[in-house]
């Protein structure tokens, strides 16, 4: 949902069909909060909350001023670049989904079967197949809604309208990251936040 990115072509998430009822997932990007947080974006533009999920249907972006132009929206004051020597890219600041109103040890007793992943240690995402891996630096297994030991490292694979679908369960109780993160693109870093609440998602791979 970065605003060049659709405006080069359809992503996966532009050519889906969400269904009506959705799932209980709202994500929000707040470039004001956060590890790197910014009340002006790098084109002098006040930031603000945009919200990028709604109820599991996708109802907004991120985009720059140029991005803005060629989609007919107006900036949302996500223009950054990481020096004067770079070109602005509609960039995320501090991304995360908002609570939902489950208890989290609830989620937990009514899972069978699963795994419990508290850390993620890096991931990529294709924007056009809708497909991502990340690296699961500290899980447990969950066996009758209990955690039922330690796993090693591991990928985690997923397709984004298979486990987008598969969301049912969304707790109260949101966590925002502790690490030093950063998101490249085009080569550029930059500093972002991320955060969550513990979810359900009933579809993906692991990949040891």
């Amino acid at each position: 949902l970065e605003g060049d990115v659709v405006a080069r072509g359809p992503t996966w998430i532009s050519v889906t069909t969400f269904p009506a009822t959705g799932t209980p997932v709202t994500v929000i990007d707040d470039p004001r909060r956060g590890r790197g947080s910014w009340l002006i974006d790098d084109e002098g533009v006040v930031a603000g909350e945009t919200i990028l999920i709604d109820r599991g249907r996708p109802v907004g972006m991120l985009v720059d001023r140029s991005s803005a132009s060629a989609l007919g929206k107006i900036s949302t004051g996500h223009g950054r670049r990481s020096s004067y020597l770079e070109a602005v890219r509609p960039r995320m600041g501090c991304t995360f989904i908002e609570s939902g109103v489950d208890a989290p040890e609830d989620v937990l007793r009514s899972t069978r079967t699963g795994v419990f992943i508290r850390r993620l240690a890096g991931g990529h995402t294709d924007p056009i197949s809708g497909r991502a891996s990340f690296i699961v630096s500290d899980a447990d297994r969950i066996v009758d809604g209990k955690l039922a030991g330690p796993l090693d490292a591991f990928v985690l694979e997923l397709d984004g309208v298979e486990s987008w679908g598969s969301i049912d369960r969304v707790a109260h109780a949101l966590a925002f990251d502790t690490c030093v993160g950063s998101c490249v693109r085009d080569g550029q870093p930059m500093a972002v936040s991320v955060g969550a609440p513990t979810i359900r998602i009933g579809v993906v791979r692991v990949r040891s």
